[in-house]
């Protein structure tokens, strides 16, 4: 978090070991979700924009099976 910290996101995945991460956003934020889609380039396995508030079991399934599928 703080200013610049997107600029690290890549390096972060990286210090995971992952070699590509699901950008997670709520349907408001696509946009910004984009742009932090288009920052990391080939490490974006894409986006998944229904996540909420206290996000339900089910959407946090969904996404975990977006991801598997994004690999």
């Amino acid at each position: 978090f703080g200013p610049g910290s997107l600029q690290h996101l890549g390096r972060e995945i990286d210090a995971l070991g992952a070699k590509r991460a699901l950008v997670l956003s709520t349907p408001e934020q696509r946009t910004q979700a984009e742009r932090v889609a288009d920052l990391l380039g080939a490490q974006a396995a894409g986006i998944f924009d229904r996540a909420v508030m206290h996000v339900p079991i089910e959407t946090a399934r969904e996404a975990r099976e977006v991801a598997r599928r994004l690999g």
